[in-house]
């Protein structure tokens, strides 16, 4: 979003804009000396605004054919306690008397967080 509209928010400096000269840190306060730094240029911005705009095209299709299908909520509400959109839905309580045990082979909270580096 910022290499595509990132000058607008200072036009008289738009160059610094441009896909190349982006990157996106992580940095962990666990870990402050080794940052992660994504780099960014012209051809993932393609790929990156391609993508969002299929993306809106097809809510707007949704959208545009105005029935309850387009958006179906799942019959299964334990789905809806992992939901961010629960309050949109109507389903915040959802579920709330199922306690599920953790699964065994699903990683801690932590890992999933932290992206794996090869």
């Amino acid at each position: 979003m910022l290499a595509q509209g990132g000058a607008a928010l200072l036009p008289e400096a738009a160059e610094a804009f441009a896909p190349d000269r982006l990157s996106f840190t992580y940095w962990y306060a666990a870990d402050p000396d080794q940052p992660r730094v994504i780099a960014y240029d012209a051809a993932a911005h393609r790929r990156n605004w391609a993508e969002l705009e299929g993306m809106v095209a097809e809510i707007d299709r949704l959208m545009a054919a105005g029935t309850a299908d387009a958006w179906p909520l799942t019959d299964d509400l334990a789905e809806c306690r992992r939901c961010a959109y629960q309050a949109l839905t109507g389903r915040l309580s959802a579920g709330e008397a199922v306690l599920e045990a953790p699964d065994e082979d699903e990683p801690p909270l932590d890992e999933w967080l932290e992206p794996q580096w090869g």
